[in-house]
């Protein structure tokens, strides 16, 4: 369950990201810029409490720690932290998506 939904969290996010670019290198650049600025809110949260929850606002701060855990041990789903927030923030970021890629389409 946590890797279909961190895969679809992450189509869903290269599908805006491709519908918002005009050229396939501003893509890579909107895609790299995405991931530091991933890692930078990450490592700011664990240095000041206001950038907390910003990172809460990330499927990644969910989907990261269940992926290590359902490798770790077996984990039901009842006793899964987070998994209804990952569920959330994937659904918005599926529906952003599929409403940016019929505005705007393929560039």
């Amino acid at each position: 369950m946590t890797l279909a939904l961190a895969s679809i969290g992450l189509v869903s996010v290269g599908t805006v990201m491709a519908s918002l670019a005009r050229t396939q290198s501003a893509a890579g650049v909107l895609s790299l810029c995405y991931m530091l600025f991933g890692g930078v809110i990450f490592y700011l949260a664990t240095k000041f409490s206001a950038f907390g929850s910003i990172k809460d606002a990330s499927f990644e701060s969910y989907s990261l720690p269940l992926l290590f855990l359902s490798l770790k041990q077996n984990l039901p789903l009842e006793k899964a932290p987070g998994l209804t927030n990952l569920a959330a923030l994937v659904g918005a970021w599926t529906v952003a998506a599929s409403w940016i890629f019929r505005q705007r389409g393929w560039r």
